[in-house]
């Protein structure tokens, strides 16, 4: 009887959020962390790994006020987070900043 209840307060919470239940999928299917199916092979010499993370927005997310710089914020929280999360691996991530590219651009 609990799982029932448990369940259906899962279910109400879900639906009262504005999710459908098709997202409940998304939610409870766990912390899917698994092993990488093609994992990096290490270079000699390399100590960490260097990205750019880029993000667009289409072109009436682009002319919205509310949602300016929405692409370049998603960028840098999300190359933030692989920092922290790969920090004390073996080969730890460093993001590039889009800054930093947008100079690289201009430059070349």
């Amino acid at each position: 009887m609990n799982r029932r209840m448990l369940l259906a307060s899962g279910l109400g919470a879900v639906c009262v959020a504005g999710c459908t239940p098709g997202a409940l999928w998304h939610l409870f299917r766990g912390d899917g962390k698994q092993p990488a199916e093609y994992p990096l092979k290490e270079i000699e010499g390399q100590k960490e790994i260097k990205v750019l993370v880029l993000a667009t927005s289409g072109p009436t997310v682009a002319q919205s006020y509310e949602f300016a710089g929405l692409d370049r914020d998603l960028a840098n929280k999300l190359s933030k987070k692989l920092v922290e999360t790969t920090k004390d691996s073996k080969h730890p991530i460093r993001a590039i900043s889009p800054t930093a590219f947008d100079k690289f651009k201009a430059k070349t």
